[in-house]
């Protein structure tokens, strides 16, 4: 057999194939919602804003999500190490409960 009619009777074979997967697909019930995940934001920032408890939420002048960042800038004199902290616990939190969209967000403070 040479070259070409090898070819063809693969060519063939493929077409077949494809009826055959076109003919199954058609006739199996779609199984996977195309809907995303409810409990998923794309408004990371305000999500992120909303889920501060009151006393952090005060001392936030600015918070905006870039990426997998998270950059925060404190009213002045409102910044500390514990208010930081409580943020990224609140961020990691989100993350690991699926209601933020990436992994791996950090936490920055804003100059």
């Amino acid at each position: 057999m040479d070259h070409k009619k090898v070819i063809e009777s693969l060519v063939k074979i493929a077409e077949n194939q494809q009826k055959i997967i076109h003919k199954l697909a058609q006739s199996m019930p779609l199984t996977q919602s195309i809907e995303p995940k409810q409990n998923i934001t794309t408004h990371e920032a305000g999500t992120i804003m909303n889920s501060l408890p009151p006393a952090v939420k005060a001392a936030v002048e600015n918070l905006e999500v870039h990426g997998s960042e998270v950059s925060v800038k404190f009213h002045p004199g409102k910044g500390s190490d514990q208010v930081f902290n409580a943020i990224v616990a609140i961020v990691n939190n989100l993350q690991n409960t699926n209601v933020l969209p990436a992994k791996g967000y950090k936490v920055v403070e804003a100059g």
